[in-house]
């Protein structure tokens, strides 16, 4: 899953890199094995706080043997992050070299590209910040949440700028990410860590850029059109979660509110009025 959905803002980022998320748990069989890895996992994250040179000997050794059993993807991304980090602090270069092709949902140097962007409007560069943003527009694979942030960014600087259209296209694009929130790809930093169902509900209708969405229709003077569109794409196929979502914005927009609830009610992960769901872990706006 934000700013952007559920995206941590600079700062935090730069504070929890290394910290790891914990295991999503639905679309998956808990097991034994699988608990004792995360339990292994979560004792070795605890042990290597300080970065001493006994804690991460000891915390090598011991993702070295966990990296040998069967793991789930959530558990193997974590193992993954803590092995390169405890490879670089035991300055062992052949364990590195062995872990440079593995696959990682969240690799840094985009994250750190982002960041980059978002320092540069900080400090006004406009034009610097806009042209990080089109060089990570050329690389593929960008993870969910790196694309949101592009978007997140895009849509400040495009209303700095009084670029109503380039605004609400990158506004869209976010919107159109909404339906990620229950998927192990947001779920996994994301989860409830309270008592109670582990998917996490997310307030739709307080998130800033579904704020501005409704601030757009309203001032375009189009949100019946987007309604009518939406709604016939929703009729074509009821699983259409981002059209749902869209024709909710523009009932908002119409001051239609109660036509809006029973759409998002239809979205079981959507933090609304009378639906008991835990708050998210980790949910901070960006920019």
């Amino acid at each position: 899953m934000s700013g952007v959905i559920a995206l941590a803002s600079p700062v935090m980022v730069l504070a929890v890199l290394s910290v790891l998320p914990t295991a999503a748990q639905q679309d998956r069989t808990t097991t034994t094995k699988d608990l004792t890895v995360r339990q292994s996992l979560d004792a070795i994250d605890k042990l290597i706080d300080l970065g001493g040179k006994a804690e991460s000997m000891k915390a090598a050794a011991k993702l070295k043997e966990i990296g040998k059993r069967d793991m789930d993807q959530n558990d193997r991304d974590t193992w993954l992050r803590l092995s390169r980090d405890e490879a670089i602090r035991t300055c062992d270069l052949r364990w590195l070299e062995n872990l440079r092709t593995a696959s990682d949902p969240f690799p840094l140097d985009n994250e750190y590209m982002v960041l980059l962007a978002y320092s540069k409007l900080t400090k006004a560069n406009i034009s610097g910040a806009s042209a990080v943003l089109d060089e990570l527009g050329h690389i593929s694979g960008l993870s969910v949440r790196e694309q949101r942030r592009v978007e997140a960014i895009r849509a400040r600087i495009a209303q700095i700028r009084g670029d109503a259209t380039a605004e609400r296209c990158a506004i869209e694009q976010m919107i159109g990410h909404l339906p990620s929130w229950p998927k192990l790809q947001c779920q996994s930093c994301h989860e409830s860590v309270e008592r109670g169902p582990r998917i996490s509900g997310l307030p739709v209708k307080s998130l800033w850029f579904c704020e501005r969405y409704i601030e757009l229709l309203q001032k375009r003077g189009d949100a019946n059109d987007v309604y009518a569109t939406s709604s016939a794409q929703l009729k074509a196929n009821s699983s259409d979660d981002n059209a749902r979502i869209r024709a909710a914005m523009a009932l908002l927009a119409l001051d239609r509110h109660t036509e809006a609830d029973a759409l998002l009610r239809q979205l079981p992960w959507v933090q609304i009025e009378g639906r008991p769901l835990s708050p998210p872990h980790m949910l901070v706006p960006f920019p």
